[in-house]
């Protein structure tokens, strides 16, 4: 009982979470230049792809966030198939 809480647990401390920076691609949304960024193309193309549904967003306050999970879809949905012989 006359124990310190040092004593009772030995516990290792949890790392703080913001020591380390997480990468666009693990996070749950990205912002719209961001989302830009990552998918090589403008602010302008994102906001198409927006608004035609082929990526989706959530509102936080005037933010717009990218879902990230859409973004992959998207690339996944786009990818060609190339082939590599060249005539």
């Amino acid at each position: 009982m006359g124990r310190d809480r040092s004593q009772r647990h030995s516990e290792v401390p949890l790392p703080d979470v913001h020591d380390a920076p997480i990468a666009p691609l693990d996070r749950l949304a990205v912002r719209v230049p961001e989302a830009a960024q990552l998918l090589s193309i403008s602010r302008a193309a994102v906001y198409r792809l927006l608004g035609s549904g082929e990526i989706e967003a959530a509102k936080s306050g005037q933010k717009t966030m990218v879902i990230v999970a859409s973004l992959k879809a998207f690339i996944e949905r786009s990818r060609v198939h190339v082939n590599s012989a060249r005539p």
